[in-house]
């Protein structure tokens, strides 16, 4: 440090060398001497000394801030080098041929080659390897040359991999198929593409053409691993229709139902955003195989859309099979669109355990189409928020067990008698031909000429006796158009059965009619039903005589009369009828002394309840 400022230093003192011993006697001189070295220091070196250290700290700092700001410009320079070196590579990639790129990608011992695929995240851009996507050129080996070279990079890399698919149309046409040596029971032998696991398929405007007739039926792309992830891919099956001929081509496929030598488990499959146009099935996992331990778990299908062929006589949506139950478990289906299927079901679950299907619009094309089914021992299972439009059954649950039906909206364009909005059914199958179905929970619904019903469904299994477990229908809304659909809820015999709460409107003859088995209980509670018209209805009709127990209570059945009716311990308790038979005494009621029943606005004009105090039809008194 440099003192510049400094006052100079008292000379006048006395130097301290040549002071007497004898002066310091009396002490004069010497603090003369030191009272002007602190005043020098005070006043001199002191602020010198402060201006001194505050001027380094000052040149430090600005220092730090020269460093800071170069380090700045340095990195403002090399992101704009480096934005000039990827637009110089990329305008390279592009003055290079396909085949040179796809040869560098290949070439594991290439330096440029690796510093693609570091730039660019293992991309397989289907083009570089010779796809054309012009409509016309057959694409098929270069797509699956591209699709091999990401399964060996994922491998390798031990992450996913990404196939691209530009913009444009990739021309598949029959012939080009791979064969399965040993085909499952899928009727499907042909594939195009396998995936392997790791591997994403990435549309990026890319529409797969294809042609598959019946004879040519073919799976485009065939999963051979887990962790598969497709978006965004276009499909178009261009087979003339004519003649009510099937379209055969799925877009999607996974399990033994197709390749017999799978085995193990396969997980973690998504589809989403892609779009299939006159698919056989846009999607359809199957694990079929007699005796297979394979398993399917983890399938997303999400914000898809399907657009069917109204002239063909067999297509359907997105589909899961499992023989026997439980072999593809952990499936969700949300937010796509389906439309058009024919013959079988927009969204198909047999055998499928644990399952979300919320979200959906499927809209049908004739009576033959489903909605919603769940088949073959499907278990524990919400089917949500869905609008399902003109379909022959929009929710139907065969032989399944612990389900949810809630919140769905169901539409017929046209009212027709078979139409159904939520069919409840039992047969039984091959893996358990003693099944009982139920378990069912079908609340909050809204229904157009469509109504509910449970009911044996064909002939049961040889040696087995399914039937119908616990079923509770609450909170539904039925309007109906008073002229063709006969009745709202119809329940047989079941273990129990508890209708609560329900309005239906304008069914034709019977708004709530039960046929309940001996030993069933039975609750019918809080309902209300009206006439639309001019309709001759019933509110409620109990068919098969003798059931044990039953509670009709708290109901408003303004359309009619109960009828058919025989209870054993009944209680009829503030039940609103605004028309009955004539009274007790006429219109057979049977019960036990003390039971009573209540006639409200009866032909004497006047609100009568009933107590029976003697046995058989007699014995009823007004009270």
């Amino acid at each position: 440090m440099v003192f510049t400022t400094a006052t100079t230093f008292p000379y006048e003192m006395t130097p301290l060398a040549n002071i007497s011993p004898a002066s310091y006697r009396d002490g004069t001189t010497f603090m003369r001497d030191l009272l002007l070295l602190q005043t020098w220091i005070n006043d001199s070196l002191v602020p010198e000394f402060n201006t001194g250290i505050g001027n380094a700290i000052n040149e430090f700092q600005k220092g730090i801030e020269n460093a800071e700001l170069t380090v700045t410009e340095a990195k403002a320079g090399w992101d704009e080098k480096f934005d000039d070196f990827i637009a110089d590579v990329i305008a390279q990639l592009a003055a290079l041929n396909d085949a040179s790129v796809a040869a560098l990608l290949d070439n594991p011992n290439s330096a440029a080659g690796q510093k693609i695929r570091d730039l660019f995240g293992y991309e397989f851009n289907v083009k570089h390897y010779g796809a054309k996507g012009d409509g016309v050129t057959n694409d098929v080996v270069a797509i699956r040359t591209a699709i091999a070279a990401a399964g060996v990079a994922a491998v390798a890399k031990g992450s996913r991999t990404t196939v691209i698919f530009p913009p444009g149309e990739y021309w598949c046409p029959p012939g080009s198929e791979l064969s399965w040596v040993f085909p499952g029971d899928g009727q499907f032998s042909k594939r195009f593409f396998d995936v392997p696991g790791n591997v994403r398929i990435k549309g990026e405007g890319g529409v797969i053409k294809y042609n598959c007739s019946y004879d040519t039926r073919a799976v485009i792309f065939f999963f051979t691993g887990s962790s598969i992830h497709a978006r965004g891919l276009g499909f178009n099956d261009v087979y003339d229709m004519a003649g009510g001929s099937r379209p055969t081509g799925i877009p999607f496929a996974c399990g033994d139902a197709y390749d017999a030598t799978m085995d193990g488990t396969y997980s973690n499959f998504v589809i989403e955003e892609c779009e299939f146009n006159r698919p056989w099935h846009p999607t359809k996992f199957g694990m079929t195989k007699a005796n297979g331990t394979g398993k399917i778990t983890g399938v997303k299908i999400r914000n898809n859309r399907s657009q069917g062929e109204p002239l063909s006589t067999s297509s359907g949506g997105y589909n899961f099979v499992s023989k026997g139950p439980g072999r593809i478990t952990d499936v969700t289906v949300s937010g796509n669109q389906c439309y058009d299927v024919t013959v079988s079901a927009a969204i198909g679950l047999y055998g499928v355990h644990d399952f979300v299907v919320v979200g959906n619009l499927c809209r049908g094309s004739n009576i033959n189409g489903g909605g919603v089914q769940t088949e073959n021992g499907s278990f524990n299972g919400t089917i949500a928020d869905n609008t399902l439009i003109d379909h022959y059954n929009h929710v139907w649950l065969d032989d399944s067990n612990d389900i949810t039906v809630s919140g769905n909206r169901m539409r017929n364009t046209n009212p027709d008698d078979q139409f159904k909005g939520v069919r409840l059914t039992y047969q039984g199958f091959d893996g358990d031909i003693s099944h009982k179905s139920g378990d069912f929970q079908v609340t909050g619904n809204s229904m157009k000429n469509c109504y509910i019903c449970t009911e044996a469904f064909s002939n049961p299994q040889a040696g087995g006796t399914p039937t119908m477990g616990d079923v509770n229908i609450v909170g539904n809304l039925l309007s109906l158009d008073g002229a063709v659909i006969n009745i709202g809820i119809r329940t047989g015999a079941a273990d129990t059965i508890n209708i609560a709460n329900n309005l239906i409107k304008g069914a034709k003859t019977q708004s709530i009619r039960v046929s309940p088995s001996v030993g069933q209980l039975l609750s019918i509670t809080g309902n209300t039903t009206k006439k639309v018209g001019a309709e001759t209805s019933v509110g409620l009709d109990i068919l098969n005589l003798n059931i044990a127990n039953p509670l009709v209570a708290n109901n408003r059945f303004e359309n009619g009369e109960q009828v058919g009716m025989t209870y054993v311990s009944a209680r009829i308790g503030d039940t609103k009828i605004t028309k009955v038979n004539v009274s007790p005494l006429t219109t057979p009621i049977s019960g036990k002394p003390g039971d009573i029943a209540l006639n409200v606005n009866a032909t004497s004009s006047a609100d009568v309840l009933f107590v029976k105090s003697g046995t058989g039809l007699v014995g009823w008194s007004a009270k």
